[in-house]
């Protein structure tokens, strides 16, 4: 059995380690929607640097966070096959952090 992702919030930056599956993603989605609430007018980073994997739909789901929510969400750390699936899927305000 895999690990689930270690979820860490400093401030408007969430860093996950570790697997981020679907078992993930719930509290993924949870952190981040708490973390867009505390900083609204800033954006939140999704930093994926020390993450071993992401699947597409915890992606697709935190792309829907942004589109539940209309907010600016960015992202650090993906491989080139997510950045494929974010540009694919994403709207506009979902783009990745540099």
């Amino acid at each position: 059995m895999r690990e689930s992702a270690s979820l860490q919030a400093d401030g408007s930056t969430i860093r996950v380690e570790g697997t981020c599956d679907d078992g993930a993603v719930t509290r993924l989605c949870s952190i981040t929607t708490g973390a867009l609430r505390a900083y609204p007018a800033g954006e939140v980073i999704v930093d994926f640097t020390r993450a071993r994997s992401l699947t597409p739909a915890a992606l697709a789901a935190l792309l829907r966070v942004c589109e539940r929510d209309r907010v600016r969400l960015r992202f650090r750390g993906l491989s080139q096959h997510h950045q494929r699936i974010l540009r694919h899927l994403s709207p506009v305000d979902a783009t990745p952090a540099s």
